[in-house]
């Protein structure tokens, strides 16, 4: 599950809120967890630096790449951090509109 920072989350909805494009080197620090297909393995986090304006591809592949997950059955969700709780679902990210509504 990947999780993004309430500074990040407001940093982008003020963005979008204003119609602004983001400067080309913008970029959103995602939190990834390591592990997570280990059973029994301590879950560990590291963050990933990307654009702003990231394809959603580009993105998918580097999340599957970091969290070693097979992209032909990788699922993707993430929460917020302070607003979404542990036993919350997660929120789909699957395709390109998605990662922009966020």
């Amino acid at each position: 599950m990947l999780r993004l920072t309430q500074t990040q989350i407001d940093t982008r909805q003020s963005q979008q809120s204003q119609q602004l494009q983001p400067p080309a080197n913008s970029n959103i620090t995602v939190s990834i967890p390591l592990n997570t297909g280990v059973v029994g393995g301590r879950i560990s986090r590291v963050q990933i630096h990307v654009p702003v304006d990231i394809s959603f591809e580009d993105f998918f592949s580097r999340v599957c790449v970091k969290m070693d997950l097979d992209p032909a059955n990788a699922e993707l969700g993430y929460k917020f951090t302070g607003s979404d709780r542990a036993r919350d679902d997660p929120h789909q990210l699957s395709d390109e509109q998605q990662l922009r509504e966020q």
